[in-house]
This record gives structure tokens, sequence and C-alpha cells, in this order.
């Protein structure tokens, strides 16, 4: 999921990732849902949107992903 730098701030983040939760409270068996980030900045947004942190992994020093995920209510 992405939205476009000059589009950042008005609320198409939150819509995505409401949609994708939604998609998982009406999947029966789905717990969940769980997302991958590898920008650091991403972070504080997801938290936000009520994703907790799961862990992180550096696959080499340059490279570090974070395993988030939002439970289903």
């Amino acid at each position: 999921l992405g939205v476009r730098h000059a589009a950042r701030g008005q609320g198409m983040a939150r819509a995505l990732f409401d949609a994708v939760h939604e998609l998982s409270v009406f999947s029966p068996p789905s717990a969940g849902v769980t997302l991958c980030t590898e920008l650091e900045s991403n972070l504080a947004l997801c938290q936000h949107l009520e994703y907790e942190m799961l862990g992180s992994a550096s696959v080499d020093s340059a490279f570090t992903t974070w395993g988030m995920y939002r439970r289903n209510q």
C-alpha cells in the first residue's frame, strides 16, 4: 500500500488501511491483518492506525524489515 507524496496528509492512507482491514473482518477465517514495512518512517503511521509491532529483522546492514499486526475486533 502506498500514497503518492503529493497526496499525503489527506487521509488516503487511513482509507487504504481501513479497506484492507474491513476485508479481513468480513472474511471469517481471518483473525487480522499482517503487514511488513522496510521504511522506518512508516512505523508511527502504522501504530497510529492500530497496528502493533511484532518484531524486526535485519537482512544486512542496509536492509531492515518490521512486522506489524492488527487484530480483528
